[in-house]
């Protein structure tokens, strides 16, 4: 069994939000990129040997805020994350 913490900058920057899992996948980045490789690689295991149980979740920021406020919490007020703690 194996569960892989991938992101959603495989969806790189779609042309509507939200994004949904049928989005197609685009890197943009070297960082968006090494996901959709190690993605690749767990879909071919899996095909290859089914007794594999995979799972991809793509996260949103996980880490941080935008700086703006418009995008999840506020970065002025009470962090929703640890980064700012660590």
């Amino acid at each position: 069994q194996l569960v892989f913490s991938s992101s959603t900058t495989v969806y790189g920057w779609p042309k509507e939000v939200p994004c949904t899992e049928e989005f197609p996948l685009f890197a943009t980045n070297p960082y968006s990129r090494t996901k959709l490789v190690i993605e690749d690689i767990c879909h071919d295991l899996q095909c290859s040997d089914p007794d594999w149980k995979i799972i991809l979740l793509r996260y949103f920021n996980a880490v941080d805020a935008h700086p703006s406020g418009y995008i999840r919490d506020d970065p002025l007020g009470v962090p929703n994350n640890l980064m700012p703690y660590v």
